[in-house]
């Protein structure tokens, strides 16, 4: 940083704000998201906003704030599928889709389109939005 170098911050920002989703550390995750948005926002790293978005809604519906993890999710959908990112859209409606039955019902339509690109059910979001479609 001293250097005024922040190649790979970005994505450090992603990946440390869901280790902190997967130790419990749900504010210190919230501000990793949140450095991580506003530095994608302002560089060439914008291919990870969907991600951190998706991340971000993963630590609000963790500390129980539906409605804000909803809107996160949303986002990340939202510029997934502006930037042409199957992946990261289908991860978007599978974070979402796990908030309630009601959001399951809402994004049905979509978790399907996206999973029908998948065929591999050796990876791990596709199996779960499979899941997810079965339930």
């Amino acid at each position: 940083r001293r250097l005024g170098l922040g190649v790979a911050l970005t994505g450090f920002d992603l990946h440390y704000a869901e280790a902190c989703l997967e130790s419990g550390r749900l504010d210190e995750g919230l501000a990793a998201a949140a450095r991580g948005l506003a530095r994608a926002e302002q560089g060439q790293e914008r291919f990870l906003l969907a991600p951190l978005h998706r991340v971000q809604g993963e630590l609000r519906q963790a500390r129980g704030e539906a409605d804000a993890a909803a809107a996160a999710f949303r986002h990340a959908l939202a510029v997934a599928e502006q930037q042409g990112a199957r992946f990261h859209a289908l991860a978007a409606v599978v974070g979402a889709c796990r908030l309630s039955r009601a959001a399951r019902a809402e994004h049905r339509g979509r978790l399907s389109e996206l999973l029908a690109a998948y065929r591999d059910e050796g990876i791990p979001l596709v199996a779960q939005a499979r899941q997810l479609l079965a339930a």
